[in-house]
């Protein structure tokens, strides 16, 4: 039986090796909330290589909602914003 992660967190920090990253999962939508500066530079790649691993699983991603918006970020020295990256044509 295939398992359903359509709704589902991809990644809960400190425990996946990825201290201060939590991803969500909402259908075709990942939210994302980063409050650490080293996942911050990484982003991109990081957004890029959870969708090309989703889309080997047969699963599309049309867009990642970025909730970054905790105080935690001040402290990092990242501002804090809610935005969309990279939505789909």
């Amino acid at each position: 039986m295939k398992e359903n992660f359509s709704n589902c967190r991809l990644v809960y920090g400190e425990s996946d090796g990825l201290p201060g990253w939590v991803l969500d999962r909402y259908n075709d939508v990942l939210v994302s909330q980063i409050s650490s500066a080293g996942i911050e530079r990484r982003r991109e790649f990081l957004f890029e290589e959870v969708k090309k691993i989703l889309k080997e699983y047969g699963e599309e991603i049309t867009c990642v909602y970025e909730r970054n918006e905790i105080a935690a970020r001040l402290k990092e020295g990242l501002p804090r914003y809610k935005d969309y990256y990279g939505e789909s044509e």
